[in-house]
């Protein structure tokens, strides 16, 4: 009897970091997935540290009455990433690979199974996958947008000019003089005369001794 569509939970991955995961039956390749024959890489862009299914067809025979349990073991190139196991009847067997290291990855897989006839006779069975060369970059990361920190401009400083004073205003008193005889006077000069003073009110020449200012009104006038 046949036993199609049967999904089994395998035994996890033994080895190195690559294939992990469980298994999962009849994942199909998509358009933009990387095949060979017996073998598809999922996905057609591969970057470190980013999870990928890798499905293993298994041969007819595998699928054959009496069958054991297939075993996968998966290689990218010489090194051995692990193995997984799968019930008889799984038309693929497909695992996670995360590649850890950039550049190329030549995967490919080994199928074993057993078969064993009517009278319990085992018969033992190997089958390769093509080798697949699967291009690894590392992740494309865009660096965040630089923001340019508004200019801050410093206010100028303002300052108080001094305050000014104004001196204040020096007064010189000129002494009046004493009234003199024989002097000559111009209209506003000041004398005084015996303490009292006087200005002029016409110009003239003391000639004689009593053109003092009290006795000449004409010609000063008491302040």
């Amino acid at each position: 009897m046949r036993y199609k569509g049967i999904r089994h939970a395998g035994t996890g991955i033994v080895g190195l970091a690559g294939v992990v995961s469980a298994v999962v039956v009849g994942s199909p390749a998509g358009s933009a997935d990387i095949t060979g024959s017996g073998i598809t890489v999922q996905g057609d862009a591969h970057q470190t540290g980013t999870s990928y299914s890798v499905c293993v067809l298994t041969p007819d025979s595998a699928n054959a009455w009496g069958q054991i349990t297939t075993r996968v073991n998966y290689y990218d190139g010489d090194q051995d990433l692990g193995f997984n196991t799968a019930n008889p009847g799984a038309a693929n067997i497909c695992d996670n690979w995360t590649p850890a290291a950039e550049g190329t990855h030549n995967l490919h897989a080994v199928l074993s199974w057993t078969t064993v006839d009517m009278y319990g006779m085992p018969t033992e069975h190997t089958s390769s996958t093509d080798t697949v060369a699967v291009l690894v970059s590392a992740p494309v990361t865009t660096p965040p947008a630089t923001t340019t920190p508004p200019v801050t401009t410093t206010p100028p400083v303002t300052t108080t000019p001094p305050v000014t004073t104004t001196p204040p205003v020096t007064t010189t008193t000129t002494p009046v003089p004493e009234w003199q005889l024989n002097a000559h006077y111009n209209v506003g000069d000041f004398v005084t005369y015996e303490g009292v003073k006087y200005r002029c009110i016409q110009a003239h020449t003391a000639y004689a001794p009593n053109w003092t200012p009290p006795l000449t009104p004409a010609l000063w006038q008491q302040l």
